[in-house]
């Protein structure tokens, strides 16, 4: 059997839970919300936080309450343009880091380089599952009076000595979107260390209206959808058609627009259907991430000989990464390497993000990043989702092992 790119966490007990919910009417109030906080207070260790309708809208309320506008917050140039948007919206202004030289976390040389008297924030992203260089960073930025918000929408259960990513600065967002290892349709968390910041958040979300219930079942319909495409049984027969579908549809960072105003379906609340699947979800992600940790160790093996045509971009020692995908740097094109690996019916991702500091629409703000430019051309993210195979995890490891 083939398997797809990546594949949502779900499965029939995803379904079932998301039936009880609709039949319960838990999408017209919020009284599981204080439940799913408890739950992620014991996940965390840390007790300041809330939940949030949205990643992104934890960090434009985060930055709402510490920035005033035109203060400077830093952010990696391969990121989702909606997180530089949220910047904008807050009143800051973007300033981009470069990644570093052959990865997609940043660059820390950059980021000392890019700290002025006017930086108030870094937005730090932990990208596919791993962990950035979080205490050189904090430590670069504690240096600076600068602070540290982690943006951890793909890294839940990642950690470091230990220490749960998002709680080593000051302020950390989780995203539970559908594509994520955690998957509540939609939905977040957001950590504050500053008390007196999360009342205030507190205080101006308390009276919002709940999530939209048309798109929470419009996510849900994607859900779904995207299931049966993505099923082996579906996808075997006609591999190459979903191939292309994906590769014409499926990014999940389309609309280059630039926003001033934060659109008003994202000023909501969380809702009682979210939190339900939230808090099963939070039981089996351990589960899943020794499963990806599993597959992400069958492609280190096969890899390992492949001397400097293949290399694994370096992650802090002492790090637990959860794998939502397995990120390698390709020598040669990632176009060449897809190529490669679908005349072997493999699918792989190859452009997740884009190069924000080079976008029209943020054109104001254009730096020039150029280890992000490369990056561009060489990364390739492989499958790990905990529903893969064992055979198809082999297959993959051989298109890498022969490439």
């Amino acid at each position: 059997m083939l398997y797809s790119r990546y594949r949502i966490a779900s499965g029939l007990r995803f379904y079932f839970r998301c039936l009880i919910s609709i039949l319960t009417l838990e999408f017209l109030h919020k009284r599981r919300i204080k439940d799913l906080e408890a739950e992620l207070r014991e996940f965390t260790g840390e007790q300041n936080l809330i939940a949030s309708p949205q990643a992104r809208v934890g960090l434009y309320d985060y930055l709402k309450e510490v920035i005033e506008p035109g203060d400077e917050v830093l952010t990696s140039s391969y990121t989702l343009i909606d997180m530089v948007n949220m910047i904008i919206c807050a009143g800051g202004k973007p300033v981009f880091v470069d990644t570093a030289a052959q990865h997609y976390h940043i660059c820390l040389e950059d980021l000392k380089n890019k700290i002025t008297p006017k930086t108030k924030v870094l937005v730090l992203a932990h990208l596919y599952g791993t962990c950035a260089s979080i205490e050189e960073i904090v430590q670069i930025c504690k240096d600076k009076n600068v602070l540290v918000f982690e943006d951890c929408a793909q890294a839940v259960g990642v950690s470091h000595h230990g220490k749960m990513a998002g709680t080593f600065g000051d302020a950390g967002v989780y995203s539970f979107g559908a594509l994520k290892n955690v998957n509540g349709i939609f939905g977040g968390a957001l950590l504050v260390k500053d008390t007196k910041v999360l009342r205030a958040i507190e205080e101006k979300v308390k009276d919002r209206p709940l999530f939209s219930a048309k798109k929470l079942f419009g996510k849900l319909l994607f859900c779904l959808s995207y299931d049966v495409f993505t099923h082996p049984w579906f996808y075997t027969p006609l591999v190459f058609q979903v191939i292309d579908l994906l590769d014409k549809n499926g990014h999940v960072d389309k609309d280059a627009v630039k926003r001033t105003e934060i659109p008003k379906s994202y000023v909501c609340q969380m809702n009682s259907m979210q939190a339900s699947l939230i808090i099963k979800g939070l039981q089996d992600w351990k589960h899943q991430a020794e499963a990806s940790r599993t597959i992400a160790q069958a492609y280190t093996d096969a890899i390992a000989n492949k001397d400097d045509s293949i290399l694994i971009p370096p992650l802090p020692p002492a790090s637990y990464q959860t794998y939502l995908q397995f990120p390698v740097w390709v020598k040669d094109s990632n176009v060449l390497f897809k190529q490669h690996l679908r005349e072997r019916k493999v699918d792989i991702n190859i452009d997740f993000f884009r190069d924000v500091s080079n976008l029209e629409c943020f054109s104001e703000y254009q730096q020039d990043c150029p280890n992000t430019r490369q990056l561009l051309e060489h990364l390739a993210l492989l499958p790990t989702y905990p529903r893969q195979d064992q055979g198809y995890t082999q297959r993959v490891s051989k298109g890498l092992d022969d490439f």
